[in-house]
């Protein structure tokens, strides 16, 4: 692993999506392969900032098509070196936080940077701008080529382990590194027995391991007879599988019934790296089956939009943020536009503004009442502009809370027509369009905006202000005290027109349930997340009929100065729409939220169920119960919980189920526990079935959390959450996430069984 000197300051040069953002190689390929020659050669000269701002000229070269080394350096090549497989983002521009401090008189056509996953940069400045691009190309197709290499094969896997342990670099391991190796990954052998497995191992006695070696030795390790069973059932000679034989398990125990041969010989070649090979050892059998990749619970069918999006609005999941702009907490944290881009590269459809008169005559974005600092409200508009549809087509709403002067409501107004141009979308509010025409698929790449707006007429009684309840919100020492919520009531100034005329959403009050036949589809009432909670569990029949007519938002209390979240799932089982949460404290509720909104391919749209959509419909119209049986199986590799280092004790993993459902069966099922594994996290075997039945599958949400049990508090090791109706049946590979920052781990998974019975 390189080191680096510099951890990037927390909201700042984070990573903003769940997945590699590499730009698009605009170049022709033999220039791009060009540019490989010379950095694998001479080297390409640049200008390197060091963490304290300052440049110096270094000549970059890059070592077996994966590592970027610079010089001059004090430091050995071990640690200055730059695993371009770690890299997450390649950014152009003043887009880190350092550069934005301290190349401000640099042309931003000539600055590239690095972005590692954990947030760790390396800012470079380029002679030209044509040579930064050319060198941006350059990184993005040897990465996406690293990619494609290392995938999730075996043999990327084992040289990735290599690596780690050859601390020297000598290209061999003695017992001292094999050892330390083994504790890392949670393989609970005694000194004693590994010493022994490493003199068996070591052929020729020289008491180092080579690579081949190393390689016996982990297949020794992972030898996991106890799943031999499932082989065994469908091989016939129990030595090796055919193609056939793989094909029959794929149809019969996995449920893939248009599996072919052709398939299989797929699989036998990506695994072995071979095109000859035509038969899978049990050991490549075993490592298939742990291997998140090619054996995921996910359907994959379900990582593409499949669902109608032709409905309204109304009828959808919405993937919400609360204080978007907020790195941190509620009262002290900086506020930045970063956090839009983060939020809507992960999914994020509805955005929220909160806008105050600016001191110079420019609206700004901050935490009213608060120490929060104070963004421009355009710099905002300017990063959901360029990021609004990177993750997903389907429109983003801005959910908008005005505090400011009627003066400063028209400069908003421009702003918002001048940064989005096209994109914004025409106001629906008001008019003769019908439901049928605000639908996600028909708003493709459009902005709507959700705020009060002045009624139609003079006799229009409707009450607009809807603004969030602030009277919770505790004293902040250095601000002056914002009363009661009368007294906050009056930073809602009057809306000038040139405003209202930008609103599509209307901003509304609730008043009662009758005639929700009545409201219409543009529409918007906000909760606080009591009230909301209260209508759900007193009038849950009459709160979901209103929100199939008319939008709901639910937003935390201001008590949650942590920025800590809410249970989500009860909400969503009355319908509500714009659940929004926190998205910068990733909680349970934060990583539920995640996990729901990557079905119907991570779009931020997700179809209510049917008896959330139509007129009239009760809950006992549930036409589908579903029994669900989970046989957990064994882990493998996993790792130790976040913040506990390399050398601490092997952990001792148990695995919870959680079933997340309609609230009165979720309160009725008490999660399952399997017994506890003693020191062993690398291939525990557990073997232990649960079973659950539900009567509302189509909103039932699963998670498996792998814990580690201690003598004080247990800690959670990984965890993965998935909506029922997106399980694969059969032996399915369950890839854990951090449950820091719900970032799946590059190994760490849990083996189950699934089947589902419905009636």
């Amino acid at each position: 692993m390189p080191f680096f000197r510099k951890k990037a300051k927390k909201g700042k040069d984070i990573p903003l999506g769940d997945s590699p953002q590499l730009p698009e190689i605009a170049h022709p390929i033999d220039d791009v392969t060009s540019i490989v020659g010379h950095l694998c050669q001479s080297g390409i000269t640049a200008f390197k900032y060091d963490t304290k701002g300052k440049k110096k000229m270094k000549t970059f070269t890059l070592q077996g098509n994966s590592t970027l080394i610079y010089a001059p350096s004090r430091k050995s090549a071990h640690e200055i070196g730059w695993l371009l497989r770690d890299v997450w983002e390649i950014r152009k521009g003043q887009s880190t936080s350092l550069l934005q401090k301290h190349a401000g008189k640099v042309e931003e056509g000539r600055l590239l940077s690095l972005v590692r996953r954990d947030g760790h940069t390396l800012d470079l400045e380029l002679g030209s701008a044509d040579q930064r691009d050319i060198l941006c190309s350059t990184f993005s197709w040897l990465i996406g080529k690293l990619q494609e290499k290392e995938g999730g094969d075996l043999t990327a896997y084992l040289k990735s382990l290599w690596r780690k342990a050859d601390k020297d670099g000598n290209e061999k391991l003695a017992f001292k590194e094999v050892r330390a190796l083994l504790v890392e990954l949670n393989v609970g052998l005694s000194s004693s027995a590994v010493q022994a497995k490493f003199s068996a191992i070591d052929a020729d006695k020289n008491k180092n391991l080579d690579y081949t070696e190393f390689e016996n030795l982990y297949r020794d390790l992972t030898r996991r007879q106890e799943l031999d069973f499932i082989f065994d059932a469908y091989s016939s000679n129990k030595q090796t599988m055919t193609a056939s034989e793989f094909t029959k398990f794929m149809q019969q125990e996995q449920g893939e019934s248009d599996w072919e041969d052709k398939d299989s010989t797929e699989v036998f070649h990506t695994l072995t790296l071979s095109q000859r090979i035509v038969t899978l050892s049990r050991f490549l059998f075993n490592w298939y089956l742990v291997n998140g990749k090619y054996n995921s619970w996910w359907n994959d069918d379900h990582q593409v939009v499949y669902q109608d999006m032709n409905q309204p609005l109304t009828h959808y999941y919405w993937n919400s943020s609360h204080n978007t702009y907020l790195t941190g907490d509620q009262l002290k944290s900086d506020s930045s536009p970063d956090m839009y881009t983060r939020a809507l590269l992960k999914g994020c459809r509805c955005v929220e503004i909160d806008i105050w008169d600016g001191s110079e005559g420019q609206p700004v974005v901050t935490h009213g009442h608060t120490l929060c600092s104070k963004i421009p409200f355009k710099s905002c508009l300017e990063a959901i502009r360029d990021n609004a549809f990177s993750a997903s087509p389907y429109p983003v709403i801005l959910s908008l809370e005005i505090h400011t002067s009627q003066a400063q409501q028209v400069i908003m107004a421009e702003q918002l027509r001048e940064v989005f141009g096209e994109a914004f979308a025409d106001p629906l509010a008001y008019t003769d369009t019908p439901a049928s025409e605000i639908t996600p698929e028909k708003l493709k790449g459009k902005i709507l905006v959700k705020a009060k707006k002045l009624p139609p007429s003079e006799d229009d009684d409707s009450d607009t202000d809807d603004e969030e309840d602030m009277s919770e919100m505790p004293a902040v020492e250095g601000v002056e005290s914002s009363g009661s919520s009368k007294e906050i009531k009056h930073d809602s100034k009057e809306l000038c027109e040139p405003f209202s005329d930008c609103v599509h959403i209307r901003a509304v009050k609730f008043k009662s349930f009758e005639e929700p036949e009545k409201k219409k589809c543009w529409e918007m009432k906000s909760y606080a997340e009591g009230k909301a909670f209260k209508h759900a569990e007193d009038s849950p029949q009459e709160y979901a009929e209103l929100n199939k007519n008319m939008l709901s938002r639910v937003y935390p209390r201001a008590t949650r100065i942590n920025s800590d979240n809410y249970e989500p799932q009860t909400l969503w089982a009355v319908g509500c729409q714009a659940v929004s949460l926190n998205f910068q404290k990733m909680d349970y509720p934060m990583r539920l939220n995640d996990c729901k909104f990557r079905q119907n391919g991570r779009c931020g749209f997700i179809l209510k169920p049917a008896p959330l959509r139509v007129p009239k419909a009760k809950w006992d119209m549930y036409e589908k119960k579903c029994t669900f049986a989970i046989r957990v199986l064994c882990g493998a590799t996993l790792p130790k919980p976040p913040g506990a280092g390399a050398k601490t004790e092997v952990i001792d993993p148990y695995v919870e189920i959680e079933i997340n459902g309609l609230p009165e069966e979720t309160e009725d099922t008490k999660p399952f526990k399997t017994k506890t594994i003693d020191d062993n996290g690398f291939d525990p075997f557990w073997d232990e079935t649960a079973t659950f039945t539900t009567s509302a599958p189509e909103i039932t949400m699963i998670t498996i959390r792998v814990m580690d049990s201690d003598m004080g508090s247990d800690d959670t090791v990984g965890e993965a959450s998935i909506p029922l109706e997106s399980i694969r049946t059969g032996y399915r590979c369950v890839p854990l996430a951090n449950p820091t920052d719900n970032q799946q781990y590059e190994h760490g998974s849990v083996l189950c069984h699934f089947s589902t019975k419905w009636h």
